[in-house]
């Protein structure tokens, strides 16, 4: 925000000074949460009327009227330069009005928190990031992140694509080894456990095992048109399957479109062939460590209460083969469009562990007792055909234009008002609610139990690789 004159929208927050000086948190109008500001009532003179609102909702006493402070007198004319605070204690936050609004400015806070941690690098006493050294050895300016306060993610505006990778120098120099730290040689400014071996031809990237640079082809991307938002699942080289981060990046997503008023639709749909093949165990895998496993369930499990829970219309656009998580998640979609040649295959127990995305519950609802022992106990394939008679699939379109084919139906739904989609959405998912609720944390409790296990592990080494990575 620039210097200037604002106008108050609402008073949001109280809070008194160590010198019991009284503050008011302030929301700026046109401005953004995040630029809410501290201020003393003094500068609060000409819109005392939004304190007293405040007070009346925030502190009702029976029988008394808040009143106003009337013989203070009006702040000076000069502009000022307004803070953010997104180092405002919980503790300042829990009295405040707006529940979203706190939300925000918290979401804003650990955002800030995160860049700080990128900035100080991920090595020992570093005070730059291992990225900026690279950028230095090869010449470049390093280029900063950007962070976007809707969604809380983090943009790498690097791209490792810019750094020359066949230089005879390649890296940072060999630091002299000492007898308290010895050095250790470095790749691109990377350890070498965040390298992976590429063709000469190829671009030496990123691999997913950090989480503060971005990934070029494990990630999930938004396309905002209007009251319709599509997202994609882009990890075609192992059919979309879901990293910890993918599942954070669409649960973020996910999250920004519930609190959007003008968003009516919201398209799921995978990148190249495939739909989507549930989740990826691949690190859990090469390193059989549970740390990892219990990031990738927490996640999950967010990421299936708020499909569980989101308001608006969620479509499903099947445009390949939907494997594990990816077939259950169709049972949690409002609308379910598929390409006549898709295949669906839930094949948890073939992989090792129980079934999840609450798929033990809606699978049965959908294709009775004997549908989902076939489709969860024997891994049975489905067919497109079959999917659409059993009610898992609402209509069958051809696989050429597919896409354009979904298009044309969701800007039918997204011409209706978005607040009577919203509540016959409502009316008929209420009842189910509480149930699936239960059933993902009953299912998400045994994931992690069998993650655990390294005898699972290797049977997802065995049975995983093989269909999601090898096929």
């Amino acid at each position: 925000m620039a210097d200037g004159i604002y106008e108050v929208d609402k008073v949001i927050g109280r809070r008194r000074t160590s010198l019991g000086k009284e503050e008011y948190l302030v929301h700026w109008k046109n401005y953004d949460p995040l630029y809410s500001t501290w201020e003393p009532v003094e500068n609060l003179i000409p819109c005392l009327h939004t304190v007293t609102e405040f007070m009346a909702k925030s502190f009702p006493m029976p029988g008394i009227n808040a009143t106003c402070v009337t013989h203070l007198e009006s702040s000076k004319p000069e502009l000022r330069q307004l803070k953010k605070v997104t180092d405002i204690d919980k503790r300042k936050l829990r009295h405040l009005e707006n529940k979203e609004m706190v939300d925000e400015i918290l979401k804003a806070k650990s955002l800030t928190k995160e860049l700080k941690k990128y900035q100080r690098g991920r090595g020992r006493g570093k005070k730059r990031s291992q990225l900026d050294d690279s950028c230095e050895v090869f010449g470049q300016e390093t280029k900063k992140l950007r962070s976007s306060p809707l969604n809380g993610q983090i943009i790498e505006q690097t791209l490792l694509s810019g750094l020359p990778c066949q230089s005879p120098k390649r890296g940072r120099p060999f630091k002299k080894g000492n007898k308290k730290s010895p050095g250790r040689p470095a790749n691109n400014g990377l350890t070498r456990s965040l390298m992976v071996e590429l063709n000469d031809d190829e671009i030496s990237r990123l691999t997913r095992t950090t989480r503060t640079h971005g990934v070029l082809d494990e990630c999930v991307s938004v396309v905002k048109e209007g009251s319709v938002w599509k997202i994609t699942l882009c990890s075609e080289t192992k059919k979309n399957a879901l990293t910890t981060e993918m599942c954070d990046q669409l649960a973020g997503f996910l999250h920004e479109a519930s609190k959007e008023e003008h968003v009516s639709v919201v398209v799921l749909t995978g990148a190249g062939d495939s739909f989507c093949s549930g989740l990826d165990y691949e690190q859990l895998v090469m390193t059989h460590h549970r740390h990892e496993a219990k990031r990738l369930v927490e996640k999950f499990k967010l990421l299936v209460e708020l499909l569980i829970s989101f308001p608006k219309v969620l479509v499903a656009a099947v445009n390949g083969n939907a494997m594990g998580f990816g077939t259950a998640l169709l049972a949690l979609c409002d609308v379910v469009y598929a390409s006549n040649k898709a295949t669906f295959q839930t094949c948890f127990t073939k992989w090792g562990h129980p079934p999840i995305g609450c798929s033990s519950t809606v699978l049965s609802s959908l294709l009775g007792r004997t549908g989902a022992v076939s489709m969860l106990l024997l891994n049975h394939k489905m067919a497109a055909t079959d999917a659409w008679e059993n009610g898992l699939v609402m209509e069958l379109l051809k696989p050429v234009n597919f896409m354009e084919q979904v298009d044309s139906r969701v800007k039918v739904m997204a011409a209706m008002p978005n607040k009577v989609l919203q509540d016959t959405k409502s009316l008929i998912k209420q009842a189910d609610q509480e149930t699936l609720r239960d059933t993902n944390n009953e299912e998400c409790k045994l994931l992690l139990k069998y993650l655990g296990d390294d005898k699972v592990l290797d049977t997802i080494k065995t049975s995983w690789v093989p269909d999601v990575i090898s096929a």
